[in-house]
């Protein structure tokens, strides 16, 4: 879909089960399917894939990622100065 970003962890060898150990182990890429203005954006969510108790308490992180041109921003939703 254009202008979006989407985010891929390859688990394919179904060696990981918890999103933290994906984390530290291989990252994230990041897929960019710029429009025709080259822009795009997306957003990510992510947690330790332990426990829901984590979310409850905000334990987790969450941001919108853009993507103009050459730049690439990475906004913290979770921000209370962040305003949309």
């Amino acid at each position: 879909m254009p202008g979006k970003i989407g985010i891929i962890q390859d688990n394919s060898d179904h060696s990981k089960f918890l999103t933290k150990d994906m984390n530290e182990d291989q990252g994230m890429q990041f897929v960019i399917n710029r429009n025709d203005n080259m822009h795009a954006e997306g957003q990510g969510f992510f947690d330790d894939g332990e426990s829901l108790s984590k979310l409850q308490t905000g334990q987790f992180e969450y941001y919108k990622f853009l993507h103009n041109g050459k730049s690439f921003i990475k906004q913290n939703l979770q921000d209370p100065n962040y305003n949309d």
